[in-house]
């Protein structure tokens, strides 16, 4: 919950300063891992943002991705930005 609201929350504070725009959120599985990913159409980010993760909720989000998940985090940024999380999919026991 906490690494969708983040993004999320990130694409709307800075993708859009024109005021609109469009977000997706995909999520897929498969037996092992999850791929969750954020989509916008939003002015992206310039490279020295990427290089620093931009912000304080992107480093958060790494963080979760990282440690807490085990995952792996990509950042595509051109026209509009694709965030792209990766991460096993957890044994679940009834």
């Amino acid at each position: 919950g906490l690494v969708v609201n983040e993004l999320l929350a990130n694409c709307f504070e800075h993708a859009f300063p024109e005021g609109t725009g469009k977000v997706i959120l995909h999520l897929h599985h498969d037996e092992n891992q999850v791929l969750l990913q954020v989509i916008d159409n939003g002015v992206g980010f310039e490279k020295k943002q990427l290089q620093s993760m931009g912000t304080l909720g992107l480093s958060l989000v790494k963080t979760l991705v990282n440690r807490d998940l085990r995952g792996t985090l990509e950042i595509m940024s051109q026209m509009g930005t694709r965030i792209s999380i990766v991460f096993p999919k957890k044994q679940v026991n009834y």
